[in-house]
């Protein structure tokens, strides 16, 4: 057992607020960080 766990969503850094309340803008990376994904997949 880990004496100091840590939360999923520090481990994930994951934002605070739900997605679902996120608006298009703030979900979409970019067309930068989207081919980076897509040429690291190829």
């Amino acid at each position: 057992m880990d004496p100091m766990p840590t939360d999923l969503h520090t481990s994930l850094n994951t934002c605070a607020a739900p997605l679902n309340s996120l608006n298009a803008a703030q979900l979409n990376p970019g067309a930068a960080a989207l081919a980076k994904i897509n040429a690291a997949l190829r």
